[in-house]
């Protein structure tokens, strides 16, 4: 499953919206939306639930991605460690 951040670009660009517009639309700030597609920023539970009512990008699409880049640190460190 592709990340929320990249889900969330896509939708973007399919809808001809500008980052600006679609934070219009979703209701927030554009620095907001723009760090979730830059994977700066991940929405919450509540906020991810509001991204799938308005755009149909799944809750878990935000959830696996952040347990992923989680993972990936934790993995980094180790193997840095062991070295």
């Amino acid at each position: 499953m592709q990340s929320g951040a990249t889900q969330l670009l896509a939708w973007i660009r399919r809808r001809g919206f500008s980052q600006r517009e679609a934070a219009e639309y979703l209701g927030w700030e554009e620095t907001f939306i723009s760090k979730l597609v830059n994977g700066e920023r991940t929405p919450g539970l509540t906020n991810a639930v509001k991204i799938e009512d308005l755009t149909g990008i799944p809750t878990k699409a935000w959830v696996s991605s952040r347990v992923d880049k989680e993972e990936s640190e934790r993995v980094s460190v180790r193997q840095k460690r062991a070295s």
